[in-house]
C-alpha cells in the first residue's frame, strides 16, 4: 500500500496490506494503523510512573492494540444505543478546535481537523459508556473544580517568531537586516534554516512559558521582551551542532484561572467520568463484547496477536 508515513515519503520497497485488520467484519485501514503510530506520545508506554514500568511490545503493536480497542468501543456503544449523534460531535469538535494549543497544531499542519473529529468521537463513546445512569450534584462539581484548579489554569503564553541559521556570521546578516528596515518576515524565509518556520515567516505560532522544550537561554531572553520586540542571537544546540536564534515575541497572553462557570459543561463532565471510575468502568463493561468478537489481523508476523490476548482470563 502506498502509506504516507510521518515526516517521510511512503518506502516504495514496503508492501503492506491496505487493511491492517477486520474488527467484526469493519475494516480498520492500514493508513490508519500508521496515523496511529505517529500519535503515539512518550507517555503511552509507561504502564506505571512510580516505579517507572515500560509496557510491552513495539510501536506497532501498541497502535494495533489501541485501533482495535478503539473500534471494539465505538462498536460496543453503537450496539447500546450509547454512540454520540452527528450534532454532539461537531459540537464537541468545535469545542476542541477553540482550543489554543490544537487550533495552532492543526494552522501548522502538524494535527489534522479530521484526526480530531475522531478522537472527540471515542471520547464522547468512551463518556457515554462510562456514565450511564450516573450523575454529579452541583456540589461535587465545584468540589472537582477547586481540587484540580490546575487543570483550569491557563499558563503564560507567547506568540513567538523564530530564525534560526547555523553561524554567527548568518546571526550577524539577520540583525542587520533588521536594523535597516527589512521585515522580520523576509528575513526568515530568505535564511531561516528551520524548516518548520520558514515558509510562514518565522512564525512559530503560541507556546507556554513554561514548556520545557523551550531552551533556558530562549526562555530568559523573551521574559525581557515586549510584544513587537527582537533579541538575539541566541547560541542553542540543534543534535550535536549549534545554532543561533533571532527571536520576537509577536504577542503574550498572561497566565489566568479560568471561572467555573466559563467551564462548567466541561468540569461537569470530567467529575461525572471520575466519579463513574472512568477508563476501568468501560473496561468491564467491555470484556465479554471483547471475547466473543472477531478480530482478523492481516499485518505479517501480527496474525496471532489479538489471539493470544483474548485467550487471557
Amino acid at each position: 500500500a502506498g502509506l504516507a508515513w510521518p515526516g517521510r515519503a511512503a518506502p516504495q520497497a514496503l508492501s503492506l496490506p491496505a487493511v491492517a485488520a477486520e474488527v467484526n467484519g469493519e475494516k480498520l485501514p492500514t493508513q490508519e494503523w500508521v496515523d496511529r503510530m505517529a500519535a503515539l506520545r512518550a507517555q503511552d508506554f509507561l504502564s506505571s510512573v512510580n516505579p517507572p514500568r515500560f509496557k510491552p511490545g513495539t510501536a506497532g503493536e501498541m497502535a494495533l492494540r489501541s485501533l482495535i480497542s478503539s473500534r471494539l468501543l465505538l462498536q460496543y456503544a453503537a450496539r447500546t444505543s450509547l454512540l454520540p449523534t452527528a450534532e454532539q460531535v461537531e459540537a464537541a469538535l468545535a469545542e476542541a478546535l477553540k482550543r489554543p494549543e490544537v487550533a495552532d497544531a492543526i494552522a501548522r499542519k502538524e494535527l489534522a481537523e479530521d484526526y480530531v473529529r475522531k478522537q472527540v468521537l471515542y471520547e464522547q463513546a468512551l463518556f457515554n459508556v462510562a456514565t450511564i445512569n450516573r450523575s454529579v450534584t452541583p456540589a461535587e462539581v465545584e468540589a472537582y473544580y477547586r481540587a484540580n484548579l490546575a487543570s483550569f489554569t491557563r499558563p503564560e503564553r507567547w506568540h513567538l517568531g523564530l530564525i534560526r541559521v547555523p553561524t554567527e556570521q548568518a546571526a550577524a546578516l539577520v540583525m542587520d537586516g533588521l536594523k535597516r528596515g527589512i521585515s522580520f518576515e523576509k528575513l526568515a524565509r530568505e535564511h531561516s534554516d528551520d524548516p518548520g518556520t520558514r515558509a510562514r515567516g518565522g512564525d512559530a505560532g503560541f507556546v507556554n512559558a513554561d514548556d520545557a522544550a523551550l531552551p533556558e537561554v530562549l526562555r530568559n531572553a523573551v521574559r525581557g521582551l515586549k510584544p513587537g520586540q527582537t533579541a538575539g542571537p541566541l547560541r542553542i544546540s540543534v543534535g550535536s551542532r549549534s545554532a543561533f536564534l533571532i527571536v520576537r515575541l509577536t504577542a503574550a497572553e498572561p497566565a489566568a484561572t479560568i471561572p467555573l462557570e466559563a467551564v462548567r459543561p466541561r468540569v461537569e463532565r470530567m467529575a461525572l467520568f471520575e466519579k463513574a471510575v472512568g477508563v476501568a468502568a468501560v473496561e468491564r463493561k467491555l470484556d465479554e463484547f471483547r471475547r466473543t468478537s472477531s478480530v482478523v489481523i492481516h499485518l505479517p508476523g501480527w496474525e496471532d496477536l489479538y489471539k493470544k490476548e483474548a485467550r487471557q482470563p
